[in-house]
């Protein structure tokens, strides 16, 4: 016999199952430098991330068959990382930890990195932003198979920088939700 409440839940549930799948959330919880140095026309140092992907989904799975990305300063590259494929299921999030070196040989323009050690000089503190491109697909049992092509984007992201030392913390006080254009294939 079929109770009351189990008559009045069957809209929300069939209004959840009939939903197209949602974006996956992007959130930046941790971003350190060490090994920072500038000289010349060469900028290095160590990249180390930690971020937290969800699939807010009831009904499908997110397969991440590639993440690539690179961290910059302005619309400037300074360090290009990619992780590797994984899957959410439902309701899943997974934290990534992900460091990112930039070896000495590669080189930047000149201005670029004279105006990063300037800010560093002069307040302690410069903001670099993070882009992803992504390409994902989502399965579901009432939707099929369907690809998408995500771009997460953490923006002004400030580092600190200790005094004297190689080494900066992020100071945005709290995790970042990063914001998510999605690319149409």
């Amino acid at each position: 016999m079929v109770t009351f409440g189990t008559i009045l839940s069957l809209p929300s549930v069939f209004t959840t199952m009939s939903l197209a799948p949602q974006t996956p959330s992007f959130q930046l919880d941790s971003l350190f430098l060490s090994n920072y140095n500038i000289s010349n026309s060469t900028f290095r140092t160590d990249w180390d991330t930690t971020l937290n992907i969800e699939n807010p989904n009831l009904i499908s799975t997110i397969r991440f068959n590639s993440i690539k990305g690179f961290i910059s300063y302005k619309d400037n590259y300074l360090a290009m990382y990619s992780i590797k494929p994984f899957e959410l299921g439902y309701k899943e999030h997974r934290l990534l930890h992900v460091k990112i070196s930039k070896y000495p040989t590669m080189t930047t323009n000149g201005w670029i990195l004279e105006e990063i050690n300037g800010l560093r000089d002069e307040n302690g503190a410069v903001s670099f932003n993070m882009t992803m491109f992504v390409s994902a697909t989502y399965t579901s049992g009432w939707w099929g198979i369907e690809n998408v092509a995500l771009n997460p984007r953490c923006l002004d992201m400030k580092v600190a920088f200790l005094p004297r030392a190689g080494f900066a913390s992020w100071v945005n006080g709290g995790p970042m939700k990063c914001s998510l254009p999605i690319l149409s294939l």
